[in-house]
């Protein structure tokens, strides 16, 4: 049994803009795909969500055709199941068994639709009104929503500060509009805007406010979810060359104007790009790149199930012309004599026995270069050195993250908590949204303690 595959624009059509690949199920594939999926009250057959989705209700839901009650059942564990039905690695997928086999069954694609179809327009929105303490979340990615979100339910008064003009931190900034329109964020944002949140866009904590204006202005605990906006450096020979660049700079440069991007950027790059890393920000720098009419390439040490890529995006971008160099490691970009780069020495990796297991050792005498106009790193993000000037008293842990009491949520600054990347290494959606929610739920304590 193999799920149903989900309709997509052509390749040809959808290499010349930005728009959404994925088109997503129809009512009748979505219910027929739901019909699959059997129900077990067996623990062992039961997929798992880091959120706590109970996924067999809400498909069991769907299946009965009542797409509103199945939303609102996602919708108790997680407020952005329009985000995640469309860009969540789905672990939930890897976990499912029926009769002692993994059955492949496109629980994303099931959520992505009862989040567009389930969700109220404009009647039948929750609304709160805050009556306890204030809190202020810093960030307006991930972390930030989810946190803000269950403290809002909680009827905390909740105020969310974003340093951009526009809400959603990362999903906004990081995340191109061919994998996460804009509109479906918006969408939620709103949704969580009903729940009594406050945003304030276009403030700068440490510029135009501070955390001690924010103790003074009556917030009883303040939640930082700032992420990592800063590149992270490849210790890399020639990787400060002028036709060298890093993924979130492109992704940024993108969302402010795409025409302008794809006039000014594009002929930057050359014609071939080979791009230095895996997961998400490699593989939407690469299709980023494919749009502008480039060949890409993506450089990888590890193997291809270890790229950290949903199988439903990676097929996507084989279609789409991405070219992938798996088990190859890079040692130094190549320029000619006017410091343009030329090329990548690379090593190649195979396995082999070591220690009595298998791992991906260097291959003797398998040095190479593999040719190319621009190099593109996309190896995640470090702390902005920002944060340690606006809260000189954190702590951090030697891998760059914030140090966090595992008790209490606590930063070494007492009422200052933390979440999302800051203090989480794998930097994912899923990951960054459970953070938050748990963050939230140790100030619930901290506050209530304290009252």
């Amino acid at each position: 049994m193999k799920p149903a595959p989900v309709s997509l624009q052509p390749v040809k059509k959808r290499l010349k803009n930005f728009s959404e690949v994925e088109i997503g199920f129809s009512k009748k594939v979505a219910i027929d795909e739901a019909r699959k999926f059997p129900q077990s009250h067996v623990p062992s057959c039961q997929p798992k969500c880091p959120l706590g989705i109970d996924i067999l209700e809400f498909v069991r839901l769907l299946r009965e055709g009542d797409v509103n009650e199945a939303y609102k059942k996602i919708r108790e564990r997680s407020d952005l199941p329009g985000v995640c039905g469309r860009i969540c690695l789905a672990p939930c997928e890897e976990e499912f068994i029926v009769a002692g086999k993994k059955t492949p069954i496109d629980v994303r694609a099931l959520e992505r639709f009862v989040a567009d179809h389930g969700r109220p327009k404009i009647f039948g929105r929750q609304k709160l009104t805050c009556a306890k303490q204030r809190v202020a979340v810093i960030g307006s990615g991930p972390a930030g929503l989810s946190a803000a979100a269950l403290l809002a339910r909680e009827l905390y008064c909740v105020t969310v500060f974003e340093s951009l003009p526009l809400l959603g931190g990362g999903l906004r900034y990081g995340i191109p509009e061919f994998r996460l329109p804009a509109g479906v964020l918006d969408a939620e944002i709103d949704q969580i805007r009903d729940l009594g949140v406050d945003f304030q866009a276009n403030t700068v904590i440490g510029q135009t406010l501070t955390i001690d204006d924010l103790f003074k202005q009556g917030f009883s605990a303040v939640l930082l979810t700032v992420g990592k906006s800063y590149p992270q450096f490849l210790d890399l020979s020639g990787s400060d060359s002028p036709g060298v660049f890093y993924a979130q700079e492109l992704l940024l440069k993108l969302k402010f104007n795409p025409a302008v991007f794809a006039h000014e950027f594009g002929g930057k790059l050359g014609r071939k790009v080979l791009i230095i890393g895996n997961g998400g920000l490699a593989l939407d720098c690469a299709r980023v790149c494919r749009r502008l009419d480039k060949e890409v390439s993506i450089v990888f040490p590890g193997t291809e199930e270890e790229l950290g890529i949903h199988r439903n995006e990676l097929a996507q971008a084989c279609e789409e012309g991405v070219a992938l160099e798996t088990m190859v490691v890079p040692l130094a970009v190549e320029t000619d004599d006017r410091d343009q780069v030329t090329g990548l020495k690379c090593r190649r990796m195979d396995f082999a026995d070591k220690d009595g297991q298998w791992k991906l050792v260097p291959v003797p005498q398998s040095e190479m270069t593999i040719k190319a106009d621009s190099i593109m790193i996309a190896k995640g993000c470090r702390v902005n050195p920002a944060l340690k000037k606006m809260l000189p008293g954190l702590r951090f842990n030697k891998d760059g993250t914030v140090w966090l009491d595992g008790k209490t949520g606590q930063t070494f600054v007492p009422r200052v908590f933390a979440a999302g990347d800051l203090v989480d290494g794998r930097e994912h959606v899923l990951d960054a949204m459970v953070s938050g929610k748990w963050a939230a739920e140790q100030i619930k304590a901290f506050l209530s303690s304290s009252s």
